[in-house]
């Protein structure tokens, strides 16, 4: 099966500004530059300016999800608050239900979410209402997903899964899977492991047939929304969720056919849903944040005043995940777009490499603030400002080399240490036998001695054979006094030749030293 494609929307429920026209530019802008595909919003946002609406979704080639709430989507005339379920009756949804497509149908949606009908009615009562339902959709032409919503009439996955067997709507109904809600319902996070819980994979596999689009929201027990994902006594939750979500995916994909694009939304909500502080009714997580947080986009942003795209949002340079994820401030995060089409196997298998990786790093930086220190101790007894030095921990990689400068260069006083040594010009150097020799090379601002592209180039010419060479590169340690340029090169293993990496880092070792020297930047005498 093809992997799906995962499209991404971004819900206005809770977020500042959804009902203010003035400010959907911008807003717009931001969220098309995180990387999301949609939006989806309510009535309280587009029966503000639906023309501005489509206008500035197109310009910021977002798509539209418009959220419908029968018997509700209006505010309340004497109290001012909004109407969301107002009536038990089936011909009031009924009635509802059609005057509200009606409405977004000409705003021309992706799709309509609509949170249907009555929780009280029996499975009769809501197979009518969701047969005319389908009626009405192929009549105006739009696609519409019932949300798996509490009040509603998918409420709890057991009347749920008799609705969808019916043969009236068996293979038609198309469903928007909230799952959280039913974790609530229930007071239970459905375990396919459990004897209880038995029952739950079929109904999830009937569900996923219906299911046209996802709502991500993590539920637990006692309630329909974690505070924060990442926290770890919810990775358990966490856990099922982007199971169930995965298995959703997988359907829908078996089903789109090639190449399958998938629909689905990070749906934190703001408080009541969210947690708040007693006393002070704050809120215990940043709701943007969340949203944010589950998917980990593609591209990288960043805020700046001025920025010319999204309203203050411009793409940053970037030179690896961890940095770009800080620099959007984004966590590293369970993101949506990479774990949703895999399995079981390749997530735990993942989440080893991931370790294995974070491991590595942690001794290349701890080897990096060690080497750096040193250098630094030396330069202060004999006035070199100069060195060249293996790394054992790199392996003969270029990033992990790059971890290593930047814990050499790093002040002495940073948390988890710092070689404080960012003054000093550098060659390092990390061999993997039968793969390749790794070179990075720093040369500070500010000297006009030694040239990093002719310094490295020299050590290239001495060691000879299979040889990589990148441009320079302006790197810093966040202060003006801590810019340098940074040259990247590496030469491939050649066994055939009689080259090893081994050996290849005994010449540049000594190619590199030889430079200086002749360069006046070590003194001719010094071992």
């Amino acid at each position: 099966m093809t992997a799906p494609t995962i499209k991404i929307a971004r819900t206005l429920w809770g977020v500042d500004g959804f009902n203010e026209p003035g400010k959907w530019d911008e807003l717009f802008g931001r969220i098309k530059a995180e990387g999301f595909d949609a939006i989806e919003c309510t009535t309280l946002t587009w029966r503000c300016d639906p023309k501005l609406l489509r206008e500035l979704l197109d310009k910021h080639e977002l798509g539209l999800i418009c959220q419908i709430h029968t018997t509700g989507g209006d505010i309340d005339a004497t109290t001012g608050e909004y109407q969301y379920l107002t009536s038990s009756k089936l011909h009031a949804h009924l009635a509802s239900f059609v005057k509200l497509l009606t409405e977004a149908a000409a705003l021309k949606p992706l799709f309509v979410n609509s949170h249907s009908g009555h929780d009280s009615w029996s499975t009769e009562t809501a197979v009518a209402f969701f047969k005319y339902a389908l009626t009405m959709e192929a009549s105006l032409g739009v696609p519409v997903v019932h949300e798996t919503h509490r009040q509603r009439l998918l409420w709890n996955p057991y009347s749920t899964a008799e609705i969808l067997k019916t043969e009236a709507l068996k293979g038609k109904l198309k469903v928007n899977c909230d799952l959280s809600h039913w974790c609530c319902v229930c007071e239970h996070v459905f375990d396919a492991t459990s004897a209880r819980d038995d029952w739950w994979p079929a109904t999830l596999a009937l569900v996923a047939e219906h299911c046209h689009f996802v709502h991500c929201r993590v539920g637990h027990a006692e309630g329909p929304q974690v505070n924060a994902p990442e926290a770890p006594e919810h990775a358990k939750d966490v856990d099922a969720h982007f199971g169930w979500w995965r298995t959703i995916w997988q359907a829908q994909a078996a089903r789109a056919g090639a190449p399958p694009v998938v629909w689905a939304e990070p749906e934190f909500g703001p408080p009541p849903y969210m947690q708040t502080l007693p006393f002070t009714n704050e809120p215990v997580s940043d709701l943007w944040k969340i949203n944010s947080r589950l998917m980990v986009p593609k591209k990288k942003w960043v805020h700046t005043l001025g920025g010319q795209q999204g309203g203050g949002y411009v793409q940053v340079d970037v030179e690896d995940e961890e940095a770009a994820t800080k620099a959007s401030g984004l966590a590293v995060s369970a993101a949506l777009r990479e774990l949703a089409v895999q399995d079981v196997e390749a997530v735990a298998a993942a989440k080893a490499a991931a370790e294995v990786q974070a491991q590595a790093r942690a001794a290349v930086q701890r080897e990096g603030n060690l080497k750096g220190a040193e250098m630094a101790a030396a330069a202060r007894q004999t006035g070199v400002t100069f060195f060249c030095t293996p790394l054992v921990s790199a392996e003969g990689e270029l990033p992990l080399l790059n971890t290593a400068l930047q814990a050499m260069n790093a002040p002495a006083d940073a948390a988890g240490g710092g070689g404080g040594a960012v003054a000093l010009g550098k060659m390092l150097f990390s061999a993997a036998e039968g793969e390749q020799l790794a070179i990075v090379t720093y040369v500070p601002s500010g000297q006009n001695v030694i040239d990093v592209s002719e310094w490295t180039a020299s050590v290239l010419e001495a060691i000879g054979g299979k040889v990589m060479l990148g441009p320079p590169k302006m790197v810093s340690n966040g202060t003006e006094e801590g810019r340098g340029t940074r040259v990247e090169a590496a030469v491939a293993a050649d066994p055939d030749a009689g080259k090893s990496p081994t050996k290849d880092l005994d010449v540049g070792l000594a190619a590199a030293v030889a430079f200086l020297k002749q360069k006046g930047a070590l003194p001719s005498d010094l071992e």
